[in-house]
């Protein structure tokens, strides 16, 4: 199946779905924005949603890196909201700034065995978008399953989501990251929660 046969499957089966505002295919990668509102319907934060893809072109089946298009499409939308402050995006493979930023630790920790982070090989600029826009507060990603730290770096958090899968490597630390949101102030709050403590 295609990206976008899982996206029209999706739309199929799940009745609740939040709206999806400047939704863009880029090569069968779909990017969107979740606007959140407070009690009087003002959008007051924007929660960036983009497919960073699976793995990369060629035969060493390396991770996938963002396509120029998908910045170009941040580039594109993220003015719109550039009135905002502490805006989130979200993804799946970290960018390369988690690599460079491993170091500034605020909580959690590293524990993937193999590769810390895993990053793609290619850097696109996107966090220099991000950077440059000056609305986002923090990204989120997964891909390293035992990974659960914050990370800061240039200013902006660097988060890695908890894993909640079957996988048996993960041992006990599968859990969920909580997020959140105030919606009459920018406060952002994060942390992770393991399963035994829920």
């Amino acid at each position: 199946m295609t990206r976008k046969n899982l996206e029209d499957l999706f739309d199929e089966i799940v009745e609740n779905r939040v709206e999806r505002h400047y939704e863009c295919l880029v090569e069968d990668r779909s990017q969107y924005v979740i606007e959140v509102k407070n009690s009087t319907s003002q959008v007051v934060r924007s929660l960036y949603v983009m497919d960073s893809g699976h793995v990369a072109p060629g035969d060493d089946k390396i991770n996938d890196w963002i396509l120029p298009g998908q910045v170009d499409w941040f580039k594109e939308v993220a003015p719109n909201y550039a009135y905002l402050n502490n805006n989130l995006f979200f993804l799946h493979i970290p960018l390369p700034e988690y690599l460079r930023g491993k170091e500034n630790i605020l909580s959690g920790e590293l524990r993937e065995p193999n590769q810390l982070i895993s990053t793609s090989r290619i850097n696109t600029g996107l966090f220099s978008e991000l950077f440059f826009s000056k609305q986002i507060y923090g990204v989120f990603c997964g891909h390293n399953h035992q990974n659960n730290a914050e990370i800061l770096w240039e200013g902006i958090h660097l988060f890695y989501g908890m894993f909640s899968g079957k996988e048996a490597k993960a041992g006990d630390l599968r859990g969920i990251r909580y997020i959140d949101l105030g919606l009459d102030s920018d406060e952002v709050r994060s942390e992770c929660v393991f399963y035994g403590d829920l």
